[in-house]
């Protein structure tokens, strides 16, 4: 019985996982340029790091050259702004960039959006877990009936 169980969790554990693993076909696609400059405004404001808010922004103005949808200037003015040391103004200009309004948008939240994959994954992991529960249990039971004899 616990060889099925093994066996039963082993077949799961490989559908969940492989099915994401194939799931991602080709290579990336290009980010787009308010993603990079909110990518930024989040190092700023999440863990402090200016090394990698500048990278992100560099990658803004870099994909703003293509995609022409933000205000190079202001990113421009914003590089120059956080390089200052200028963290405050450099956000409101590169939010003023992407056409956003820095009253409103330096407000971040996270964007986890249930999908059905989601959840599906979810569910399979608490039965997994309960699963594992219960075969440890199970071992438990048998450990202390063969100390026992």
């Amino acid at each position: 019985m616990q060889n099925k169980a093994v066996l039963f969790m082993m077949v799961i554990f490989l559908l969940a996982t492989g099915t994401t693993a194939l799931a991602h076909g080709g290579g990336e696609a290009p980010v787009d340029v308010k993603s990079l400059v909110k990518q930024s405004i989040a190092f700023i404001e999440g863990i402090e790091d200016m090394d990698m808010a500048l990278a992100k922004l560099d990658e803004a103005i870099d994909a703003n050259k293509k995609q022409q949808v933000a205000d190079g200037e202001l990113l421009q003015e914003a590089k120059q702004s956080l390089e200052a040391g200028n963290n405050e103004e450099a956000m409101l200009l590169m939010v003023e960039a992407i056409g956003g309004d820095p009253l409103v948008d330096l407000e971040l939240a996270p964007s986890f959006q249930f999908n059905l994959a989601n959840i599906i994954l979810l569910i399979i992991a608490i039965i997994s877990v309960f699963i594992g529960i219960l075969l440890l249990r199970q071992k438990a039971d048998v450990e202390r009936g063969a100390n026992n004899e």
